[in-house]
């Protein structure tokens, strides 16, 4: 008791008594919640890094704030593909091993599969900006291609599966037309997809494979499917030459990426013909890019605001992720080594890639690997980064007044005071009932659930709480009070201890729910660091 009362400042006197008191009573409550099954993310606030472990079949969820991961998540069988909705409240996984579309609730952290779909195949998909239909590319593509056939002429054409994300079901599947002619055999096998900003055009990047039977002659070119998601009517645009004479196949995949305005779409296609043919095309134009100088692109990704293209593959006979200056078409830098995934964090300042069982970090400031890398799952083989979901805060205001943090040296030593206010609304029909509701904090990695019916109401008309935190594994405990200010104007005070906050840095996010309720807001929190002998 002694310990924590000699750490005390005068931020922390200004508090009642009694919830200062606590503080000598307070455990572990940081950790804990992270090992819980169902229990809330801890995390830093900032955006989550979704990497699909195809060797594994679980899906590692990242805290770009720390780098650490937070969450594994059993997945279905070989996951290939992941895809997050713009508002970051679902995640979507394509499972190649079982033809299913796994489906995560993100929108309260606790990251749980609430759905498997199952498709006729299961490869590369992408969400509608909306977040209504998520599209699945199946048949013919890159996980699930057919052997080629000789004999009388046939076609092999890939599939596009429609998923209504309020159903949770597939309602329609877009067959992309045959092409074939002749004595020729043709296979499209589409590789990736996109979809435009407006939401009203999907891409489905790809190749021909054309087998003339007669002369026995190989033929390959990359192609794209533009296809209406409301008619489901379907066209082929050729990209590339058509290249080869005896032989000639497909040597990379055809990654796609959509620049932040739509403006522009851009896609790799790679052919081996005797020689490797590589460049990376303007989809809506259909003018070369990058051509050799960028390798062969196996992952793309395009910097927010739309001036640097991040190219990894094989570039100069190493494996290597190169730098575009799109403006100026030159490789500005090369980073060791090369992803089969890439993506970027949504302000564009760091570049997160996917390879083998590892996700490595990079500073697009510095153009270099930061730290070591991130131990995901056996196989990472796609990665999707989305701000975490920030819905509009019921409260009418919410504001932090007092923020303070001390870390200490010693194991699991941290502690927190916390000083908010928020107002409520008068429209708001269920009113307003802390003493039978769930409540949760999170202050940067710090989250704590306090269950449903636990606050009590004093004659003062304070609401007050001393307990445990819910899912934890130990002993927590965790001091609050809500006490009216004014006419449907509040105060909320909590102190905790016994917390690990490593990372945190300013300004710390904040969010407070209650019930129905919530607020989120950002503070400069007084954050001070104190060796453990000073704290003895």
């Amino acid at each position: 008791m002694n310990e924590i009362h000699r750490r005390e400042t005068a931020h922390r006197a200004n508090l009642s008594g009694p919830l200062r008191s606590t503080l000598s009573a307070l455990f572990i409550i940081a950790s804990a919640v992270v090992a819980t099954p169902g229990a809330a993310l801890a995390w830093t606030g900032q955006p989550l890094a979704y990497v699909a472990n195809s060797g594994g079949n679980t899906v590692s969820v990242i805290d770009t704030g720390d780098n650490f991961v937070v969450k594994s998540i059993p997945v279905g069988k070989n996951p290939n593909s992941v895809a997050v909705s713009s508002d970051g409240r679902r995640v979507y996984v394509s499972n190649s091993g079982d033809n299913t579309v796994s489906v995560i609730d993100a929108s309260e952290q606790t990251n749980k599969v609430i759905a498997k779909i199952s498709v006729a195949s299961a490869c590369p998909l992408a969400v509608a900006p909306d977040g209504k239909h998520v599209y699945v590319v199946g048949r013919g593509s890159f996980c699930n291609s057919p052997p080629f056939d000789s004999g009388p002429a046939t076609s092999q054409t890939g599939e596009v599966f429609v998923i209504d994300t309020a159903a949770l079901s597939v309602t329609a599947t877009v067959t992309i037309p045959p092409v074939c002619a002749g004595e020729e055999n043709v296979n499209f096998s589409p590789y990736s997809i996109a979809v435009s900003t407006d939401g009203k055009t999907l891409y489905t990047p790809g190749y021909f494979q054309i087998e003339e039977t007669f002369f026995m002659q190989f033929f390959v070119q990359g192609a794209v499917a533009v296809i209406d998601p409301v008619t489901h009517a379907a066209t082929m645009k050729g990209i590339t030459p058509q290249l080869g004479e005896l032989d000639a196949f497909p040597a990379s995949g055809a990654p796609v990426a959509v620049t932040a305005d739509g403006q522009h779409i851009y896609v790799g296609f790679t052919i081996f013909n005797g020689g490797i043919t590589a460049d990376v095309y303007d989809i809506l134009s259909g003018a070369i890019v990058c051509d050799f100088i960028c390798g062969w692109p196996e992952a793309l990704a395009v910097s927010p605001d739309g001036k640097t293209m991040y190219i990894s593959g094989i570039g100069g006979g190493f494996y290597v992720t190169s730098v575009f200056d799109i403006a100026t078409r030159t490789v500005t830098a090369t980073i060791a080594p090369n992803f089969g995934s890439l993506a970027l964090t949504p302000d564009g300042t760091k570049l997160y890639g996917a390879n083998a069982n590892a996700v490595s970090v990079i500073n697009t400031a510095s153009n270099s690997i930061v730290g070591n890398p991130i131990p995901a799952g056996p196989g990472a083989a796609a990665i999707a980064i989305v701000a975490p979901p920030q819905s509009d805060p019921p409260f009418k205001t919410f504001r932090v007044s007092e923020l303070d943090i001390k870390l200490s040296s010693g194991w699991r030593a941290d502690t927190l005071e916390l000083r908010s206010e928020f107002s409520l609304t008068s429209a708001d029909r269920k009113g307003f009932h802390p003493e039978l509701e769930t409540v949760k904090l999170q202050a940067g990695p710090f989250v704590g659930v306090i269950p449903a019916k636990s606050f009590v109401r004093g004659a003062d008309g304070f609401y007050t709480y001393d307990g445990p935190v819910e899912g934890a594994v130990n002993t927590l405990r965790i001091n609050a009070k809500i006490r009216p200010t004014g006419t449907l104007r509040y105060a909320f005070d909590a102190a905790a201890g016994g917390l690990e906050m490593p990372g945190i840095t300013n300004p710390v996010q904040v969010s407070l729910e209650i019930g129905d309720y919530a607020g989120l807001a950002k503070h400069r929190a007084h954050i001070e660091r104190i060796s453990h002998q000073a704290a003895n």
